[in-house]
This record gives C-alpha cells, sequence and structure tokens, in this order.
C-alpha cells in the first residue's frame, strides 16, 4: 500500500485484532492460528518521538522534554543558541565533554508563585531537562565561553586544533 501523496515507499499495512480463542491481540492474519509461536512473525518497534503542541520534543521514556536549539559552524569554532527563557542562574548547568556539551535544567512550576486554582492553558514546559549536543570534532573546552540574550543562551565553543606532525621520509 502506498502510504501517502507523493510517496513512492510501499509499505504494508498492518491490522491487529482479537485472536479468535486466546486472550491475545495480534495481526489479522494469524487471527485464526492455533499455535501462535509457530512461524513467529518478527516486529520491529522503535521509541515514540512525541513532540508537544509547541514544537518541543519530549522523550518517552522519561517525560523529559528538551529545549530548542540551532547550532551553527565555522572552521574554528560551533556556535550554539539554546531558546531557555524563564531560568533563574542556578537552574541550568552546562557541561563540556571531548566532543558534546550536556546542558541539563529544571524550569520551576510557574504557577506556585501565582497559586492561581484554575489553569486554562499550560503551554510552557517544566520540569527537568537534558539535552546532550554532540560535536563531530573535539572540542576546546578550556576556551568555551556563554552569554544570555533575551531567552536565548548563546554557547560558543572553540574546535581543537589539530596536531600535524610532518614525517620524513
Amino acid at each position: 500500500h502506498n502510504n501517502g501523496p507523493g510517496d513512492d515507499t510501499i509499505q504494508p499495512v498492518l491490522q491487529i485484532v482479537q485472536h479468535d480463542n486466546q486472550p491475545y491481540i495480534v495481526l489479522t492474519d494469524r487471527r485464526h492460528r492455533q499455535n501462535l509461536l509457530e512461524e513467529p512473525c518478527l516486529l520491529e518497534l522503535s521509541e515514540k518521538l512525541v513532540y508537544d503542541d509547541a514544537g518541543y520534543f519530549i522523550r518517552n521514556e522519561s517525560g523529559q522534554w528538551q529545549p530548542r536549539y540551532n547550532l551553527y559552524e565555522d572552521d574554528t569554532k560551533y556556535c550554539l543558541i539554546i531558546e531557555l527563557s524563564g531560568f533563574k542562574q542556578d537552574e541550568l548547568k552546562a557541561n563540556v565533554l571531548e566532543k558534546s556539551i550536556v546542558i541539563e535544567g529544571n524550569r520551576s512550576d510557574l504557577n506556585k508563585s501565582m497559586a492561581y486554582s484554575i489553569v486554562r492553558q499550560s503551554d510552557i514546559l517544566i520540569g527537568s531537562f537534558k539535552l546532550n549536543i554532540p560535536f563531530e570534532c573535539e572540542i576546546d573546552a578550556n576556551d568555551t565561553n556563554s552569554e544570555r540574550d533575551d531567552g536565548f543562551i548563546r554557547i560558543v565553543v572553540p574546535k581543537k586544533k589539530q596536531k600535524q606532525i610532518t614525517l620524513k621520509l
């Protein structure tokens, strides 16, 4: 079956039903089989990617959200801009590793300070997050710097200079 207009890939449509006489949900073509272990059907399940209405990625297993970010690069450095408004200075932590930066934080519940009894809409994500940003080459942790600007955090990460050795052959 084609799964959409303009989609040239053919993928089977899987349907599940209740087995005729066993308490299992099975693929449609296995509905009448007496021995379900005979000729098993191997399925691979991938982790479901969940995005909220605002476009934030939410990891399925932990319920943590991840902030949006842009990553730029030139010959000597990376520039990372992360959308992180509403965080106090002590609510964020960044660890610079050899080839990645891990940013963690916890945004407090905004309603705690206001104490409204009815919430009509709640789109601002709260709670903890952990964002791992990998780089293609090693980075220089000692010269990394960051700054805050209108709800964005900008981190400039220099690339580690490659040592070049000339051999006499």
